[in-house]
């Protein structure tokens, strides 16, 4: 394989790169009939193992015709594998002679397969049925114009309208003629519309577009149009497999186990005594939407205000247990309320910070009541034996 060349082709609107590898010098062609012949003649002395050039959305097309023509593998490749393989190799600059002379690297390293061209007819059908989505196109933005467009120039927009429905007929009917015209694309069409929910439209698109249909396994097929599923496997994490096992998942993020997240009982409730910043600032909310004892700064052995009833949903975030009060009111009175306290967030608070819900706010009868034992504490039960001194006025 010491005498293998490779030449690479790098395809313009005015010129045609030619560059050869392992050895050659960089030939500049105009892109007309006359520079495609002396690129032929030039490959044919010396005949390369392959020639290479970029798909260029129809620029290509008459040199990627007439090299097959003069006996001479070539691969149609495309853009993007080819510009991956450049910044692989550490090629960021971009002109048409270093384009070419990678095109021809690209060659000798990846060895993309020679593929025939569609011949005439295939061309053709591929060309008409392009000009018919271009008509669709342009037929959806003209019909969104009507509202929007002047009574003086409306006229003119439904003519152009009417001349795009006509266009699109007209091209329909020709993409049914080439397909009736050849009795494998005849064959290939009545099988398609067998199936339901295949009309003409993409049985004659797939027939164009997908000239490979019926001549690959399901495998194959699914791969060439894009839909094949695909592995990703990194670590202990995959997803994506095709062989219908499932994939093993990955490890938690944090200390509360995924199976446990779903979970009808939560975590212990013991997980309150974490001293972390936010349990803290929590706690602290909790506290200050004390309704029963506001004059008290106790609180109960689990976290919650005496008189409360706990609620404790899991957090995701530290895996622990954090306990609300269910009101949402709190005493301005109360000694639990102090300016060195975190600032409240807007919204609803702590509560929806874990995702609870406090219970609504309390009637004013209730809020008035509060703020009475909160006013006037009261008074102890007496002991007996004992005066109490009469009260101050």
């Amino acid at each position: 394989m010491s005498d293998a060349t490779f030449a690479g082709l790098d395809v313009a609107k005015a010129d045609l790169d030619l560059a050869e590898r392992p050895s050659g010098p960089h030939t500049r062609h105009p892109n007309d009939a006359a520079g495609i012949a002396a690129i032929c003649t030039r490959l044919q002395a010396r005949p390369p193992t392959l020639v290479v050039l970029e798909a260029t959305g129809g620029i290509a097309v008459p040199l990627a015709a007439a090299l097959p023509a003069a006996g001479l593998p070539v691969a149609v490749a495309n853009p993007r594998p080819v510009r991956d393989f450049a910044k692989a190799a550490g090629q960021l600059a971009k002109t048409d002679a270093l384009d070419a002379h990678l095109l021809a690297r690209f060659a000798a390293v990846v060895r993309p397969e020679p593929r025939p061209l569609p011949d005439a007819d295939a061309q053709t059908l591929s060309a008409v049925l392009a000009r018919r989505q271009q008509v669709i196109a342009m037929l959806v933005a003209e019909q969104q114009r009507p509202p929007t467009t002047p009574p003086a120039l409306r006229p003119r927009v439904e003519a152009h309208i009417a001349w795009l429905r006509q266009e699109r007929d007209d091209l329909d009917r020709e993409l049914r003629r080439q397909i009736r015209a050849s009795p494998a694309w005849r064959e290939d069409d009545d099988l398609l519309q067998s199936v339901p929910g295949i009309g003409p439209v993409l049985a004659t698109t797939l027939i164009a577009e997908l000239p490979e249909l019926g001549r690959l396994n399901r495998k194959q097929i699914a791969a060439l149009v894009g839909v094949a599923p695909r592995i990703a496997r990194a670590g202990s994490c995959a997803s994506g497999a095709s062989s219908g096992v499932a994939a093993p998942a990955c490890a938690p993020r944090s200390g509360w186990a995924p199976s446990s997240r779903f979970s009808a009982t939560p975590p212990s409730a013991t997980s309150i005594s974490d001293s972390s910043p936010l349990a803290d600032r929590r706690r602290s909310r909790s506290r200050r939407r004390c309704i029963s004892s506001c004059s008290s700064s106790t609180s109960c052995s689990d976290g919650a205000p005496p008189g409360t009833t706990p609620f404790s949903p899991p957090d995701p975030l530290t895996a622990k247990t954090i306990t609300l009060s269910p009101a949402r009111w709190r005493c301005p009175r109360s000694p639990a309320t102090s300016r060195s306290d975190p600032p409240r967030r807007g919204g609803r608070g702590a509560a929806d910070a874990v995702g609870a819900t406090p219970s609504p706010r309390p009637s004013r009868a209730a809020a008035a009541s509060t703020s009475s034992r909160c006013r006037s504490p009261a008074p102890a039960a007496a002991i007996p034996g004992e005066s109490r001194p009469a009260a101050r006025s």
